[in-house]
């Protein structure tokens, strides 16, 4: 195959089950999909949601489960890699059995279906039109009125890095108003300026705001007397006279206050995107002692590291104050290959442009994808109606589905069993629940492989 398409890549696919299979089929989706989900990472050709929702719908198919006295414990060898015969073992838990995997049913499959297609149309632009192919009427809200779809419109917002990515965006065919300005500081005139002008746009419009409002002040340099300073403009461009450095948390929570207007300003999601690395290869100029010790050993790595950790002071400040925010992990998506976590300084190199601040064509074209992905991903994911002004999830066979579905009659009795308390659920974490069907095993914590 490499040698007729050189240039394709391949990516698994989850199964769709059309008749009944023995109880270990659950068992061995369940480990291929955690071994799949380990070797691809955020893979472009690894279709993730489509996966889980497969393992969600087994995870219901539970009529007939017979718990276990006791968990057991047992271990798959797997290759350690995609290229590698070596083999080495991951551990799972079972907690319960079953006597047969039963039947996808059509609407599960019509739902594995249509995120499958709405996955291949973000990642790789296939032209599916998933919306069109499997459209469903979308369910009654309870105890509500008249319940309309609000029009949605995509605003970004930010500096000259948000420009282009709103170019960029605009060119896949992503409708986007472009409220960025090269250079855009968090200063109280530019506050009340976009509060003014999204307040007006969410008149009309539910408002999906993506931006950067915080990489001009994120980054500074180390003066002499070990105080931080923000870069300084001079013959029309920004030094750092120093070395480069991430700025303190309370500057960064300080300036995360200021912005808060502007998010709550916001009638729907408010997606907050992490400041990109800056001076990674490049100083700002060719004058000595600026970005002082960019040639250093480990100086990529550190300020890479302490870049990726801006996300979780966002993160952690935002949501106790602003309502359906995310703060999506751009950063590492961009700075990694092929979903390994730690950084790979040598292969990331041309995705930076010669300025220091800026991405290159590649890198812009790269982060342009990544967010296209989030964005689609996200707006499919709920659908806010009016009358009582929240955000509606569809239910379908105990999984949240962006498309028509009936919710259970019964609510509260739903609720009360998504919860893992005990039961046919006995052992299963919210975070870790990948079971399904006759075995119900899930990755255990200490079997993550050792690379060599």
């Amino acid at each position: 195959m490499k040698q007729r398409w050189m240039h394709t890549r391949v990516g698994p696919l989850p199964p769709i089950l059309r008749e009944t299979t023995p109880a270990s089929t659950t068992k061995v989706i369940v480990e291929i999909h955690h071994w799949f989900s380990r070797m691809y990472g955020n893979d472009t050709v690894f279709m993730k949601t489509a996966w889980e929702k497969v393992v969600s719908i087994l995870s219901e198919n539970t009529d007939q489960t017979l718990d276990l006295a006791n968990s057991e414990t047992y271990r798959v060898a797997m290759p350690i890699s995609l290229t590698s015969s070596t083999l080495t073992h991951y551990r799972f838990t079972v907690s319960s059995s079953l006597p047969a995997t039963n039947i996808f049913s059509g609407e599960a499959t019509d739902e594995l279906l249509l995120a499958l297609l709405t996955q291949l149309s973000a990642k790789i632009g296939v032209n599916a039109h998933p919306e069109d192919i499997l459209a469903r009427e979308p369910a009654e809200l309870e105890g509500g009125e008249n319940t309309i779809t609000t029009p949605k419109k995509i605003v970004i917002c930010g500096g000259s890095n948000c420009k282009r990515l709103a170019a960029d965006l605009t060119t896949m065919g992503v409708p986007v108003i472009d409220l960025c300005v090269p250079g855009w500081v968090p200063t109280p005139a530019n506050i009340d300026k976009l509060t003014a002008e999204l307040t007006e746009i969410g008149k009309t419009y539910e408002v999906v705001l993506v931006g950067d409002m915080i990489s001009n002040v994120s980054f500074c340099f180390e003066q002499l007397n070990g105080t931080l300073a923000l870069p300084v403009k001079s013959g029309g461009k920004f030094h750092m006279y120093g070395k480069v450095c991430i700025g303190s948390k309370e500057s960064l929570v300080n300036v995360l206050e200021k912005i808060v207007p502007v998010l709550r300003s916001v009638n729907g999601l408010k997606i907050v995107l992490p400041p990109l690395p800056r001076y990674l290869y490049s100083p700002c100029c060719q004058i000595p002692g600026h970005c002082e010790g960019l040639q250093e050993p480990g100086y990529v790595p550190e300020l890479l590291c302490k870049t990726r950790g801006i996300r979780k002071i966002i993160r952690d400040h935002l949501h106790t104050r602003v309502g359906d925010i995310w703060v999506p992990d751009t950063v590492t998506t961009l700075t990694t290959d092929g979903g390994v976590t730690d950084p790979v300084p040598d292969n990331i190199r041309h995705l930076f442009g010669t300025d220091g601040v800026h991405l290159s064509r590649d890198g812009a074209t790269h982060y342009a994808d990544i967010v296209k992905e989030l964005i689609n991903e996200k707006i499919s994911a709920a659908c806010v109606v009016s009358g009582k002004g929240a955000v509606m999830e569809y239910f379908w066979r105990g999984f949240v589905s962006p498309v028509g579905s009936n919710r259970p009659s019964n609510q509260g009795a739903f609720h009360q069993n998504r919860s893992f308390g005990g039961g046919k659920r006995r052992g299963l974490s919210s975070g870790n629940r990948s079971g399904g069907g006759g075995w119900r095993p899930y990755p255990d914590p200490s079997s993550a492989p050792r690379r060599r």
